[in-house]
């Protein structure tokens, strides 16, 4: 093969890229051979010319790390021959270099408007591919003394999921009814645990007559309603100014995608003003626990402004029920009562691995 070809092959590709020019093999092939006085590539080089730019800069790369993958909810690519397929690691036939991988999903996040560059070392989007929706969270190879790319593929299924899907018990009218009575709720797990898809089927239950503002920083919450107002943006600032801006849009209810830093201090705030009917996710070992996480957090990014104790009474007043997840799997239901001696007073409604405390058909009238 030339290779001198091949590498000016793939520099004209990058310089005419940047230029946002239409590009071909054919026509870059033509160009070189002219300029090189090249009557006839020999088909070594002009058929691996073609091959890099189909699966680099056509994707074809991506296709078929995603498609040898089969079936899956998340794929991880440490590079070609490492992934993961729902935390267990498959073999991989494919020779692509490191290199070949990076400009791949270089390529990619530039089709869809992502930033990622030595500035922007983490990018994260929604992509469609051969109709097939996937979120994409990228890590630039500058974070890492090997270079290389570190890519994190989560299947997003155009299958609905129901409220049934997340529990072998009949929870379905309970959840119905915190949603049309309009609670404050939380919805916590750990990471992977299905917050989100929950959050998607709980949401179903919303009257559509309602003015739904939704707020987050992924696109993965979309409502069939005609009455919905989505703010979303990748940026956590943009996320707090949101919250605020939400109340300015006469909501009937504020539906945050997740709470992970400033965007805690205008949620909850919007809670305690008489706005009902908020949801929103939180990472959280417990439902429990994820009282003292909003707590925490909320403290860290109201810069100390409110006593630690008032936080933690402000949340509890405010948030009335947690429903944590793991493993796509409702494990526990609790209410929250209050806060007194540095503890949090609740009641589990739903447990998972015990009956629950009050029977299914008696919690509406008991909690409500």
């Amino acid at each position: 093969m030339n290779h001198s070809f091949f590498t000016e092959f793939k520099n004209v590709i990058f310089k005419e890229h940047l230029k946002k020019n239409e590009l071909t093999s054919d026509t870059i092939i033509e160009k070189l051979c002219y300029l090189g006085e090249i009557d006839q590539l020999d088909k070594e080089t002009d058929a691996s010319c073609r091959k890099w730019f189909d699966d680099v800069f056509r994707f074809n790369l991506i296709r078929q790390l995603i498609s040898h993958a089969g079936q899956f909810e998340e794929l991880v690519i440490h590079n070609a021959r490492i992934i993961q397929k729902n935390k267990e690691t498959i073999e991989t036939p494919f020779t692509w270099g490191d290199d070949d991988i990076f400009h791949a999903f270089q390529f990619f996040c530039d089709k869809h408007d992502a930033n990622w560059n030595t500035n922007d070392q983490f990018a994260s989007f929604n992509a469609l591919l051969d109709d097939a929706s996937y979120r994409f969270t990228l890590i630039h190879p500058s974070l890492n003394p090997y270079r290389s790319t570190k890519a994190f593929i989560r299947s997003q299924s155009k299958k609905g999921f129901s409220v049934g899907d997340f529990t072998k018990a009949d929870l379905e009218g309970l959840i119905r009814s915190f949603v049309l009575k309009k609670k404050n709720l939380m919805i916590s797990g750990p990471a992977g645990a299905g917050k989100t898809g929950l959050l998607r089927a709980m949401l179903d239950f919303v009257p559509p007559s309602e003015h739904v503002v939704v707020i987050e920083d992924a696109g993965e919450i979309k409502l069939d309603g005609p009455f919905v107002s989505y703010l979303v943006s990748p940026d956590q600032e943009n996320l707090k100014s949101f919250c605020a801006y939400a109340l300015r849009m006469s909501p009937d209810r504020i539906v945050l995608g997740e709470i992970r830093s400033h965007e805690v201090v205008p949620f909850i705030l919007s809670s305690n003003t008489g706005h009902r009917g908020m949801i929103s996710t939180i990472h959280a070992n417990s439902a429990v626990d994820a009282t003292s996480r909003l707590s925490v957090l909320f403290s860290l990014f109201s810069q100390g402004h409110i006593r630690y104790e008032s936080i933690q009474r402000l949340i509890h007043k405010n948030i009335e029920y947690v429903i944590h997840v793991e493993n796509k799997e409702i494990i526990e239901i609790v209410k929250i009562i209050g806060f007194e001696n540095d503890k949090t007073i609740y009641d589990c409604i739903y447990n998972s691995t015990a009956q629950a405390v009050h029977g299914l058909d008696e919690m509406e009238s008991a909690h409500f």
